[in-house]
């Protein structure tokens, strides 16, 4: 919620984007942590602090423009040591 973080369908988590409110011309940088938006005509989903940024609090939602910058490895570095310092039991459906 307060990092500077975005939702998106198919972008590798780690990837750094530029997004930019058309309206406004405010810009932030955002990295890829989850999964969605699950609405239609959505591409997006930013995170609290982005939307701050973006001037799109008010309204919820904005027209954007969005540009790869690349992959941010020092998060994909964090993803990785947590996933080796923590043990996860999955169970199967019943």
């Amino acid at each position: 919620m307060h990092e500077f973080t975005c939702a998106h369908r198919t972008l590798p988590f780690g990837t750094l984007l530029k997004i930019t409110n058309i309206f406004n011309n405010k810009s932030t940088f955002c990295v890829v942590n989850d999964r969605g938006p699950f609405m239609m005509l959505r591409s997006l989903d930013v995170s609290f602090a982005a939307a701050r940024v973006l001037d799109m609090i008010s309204l919820g939602i904005s027209a954007v423009r969005i540009e790869y910058i690349g992959a941010n490895f020092a998060y994909m570095s964090k993803i990785k040591s947590f996933l080796h310092e923590h043990t996860f039991i999955i169970n199967p459906p019943e």
